[in-house]
């Protein structure tokens, strides 16, 4: 079963070695550098969501989300997503969602490359 693992900004620096490879994919596909991503996660700007595969004890994709104030709401982005066997994990998108609502968001957008198009 694969599930939604938000990383709380105190637990970046020990999951790093899970999510930086993802990351190194995300800034080699949309012309970061690498580091620009990883200092939008350490300074809290984004935050790490993992999809957890139980099964195989390892993380199947990596998102990043931004929460940002408009007006007097708060207002999730998700910015970032890749991962293994997209199948498997698009599900979780509506959890994404939930997350949001939880952690007190009114609205969420996505902003999506042009390969998530189909």
């Amino acid at each position: 079963m694969i599930v939604l693992v938000p990383i709380p900004i105190n637990n970046v620096f020990d999951t790093v070695g899970v999510w930086w490879p993802f990351a190194e994919s995300i800034a080699d596909s949309e012309g970061y550098k690498v580091e620009q991503l990883a200092e939008r996660i350490f300074s809290g700007e984004v935050q790490p969501l993992i999809a957890w595969d139980d099964e195989q004890n390892k993380a199947a994709a990596f998102g990043g989300l931004r929460i940002f104030d408009r007006g007097t709401d708060k207002i999730a982005e998700m910015i970032w997503m890749t991962g293994e066997n997209k199948d498997s994990w698009t599900h979780l998108l509506a959890d994404v969602e939930s997350y949001a609502r939880h952690i007190g968001c009114a609205g969420m957008r996505m902003f999506a490359r042009r390969g998530w198009k189909p």
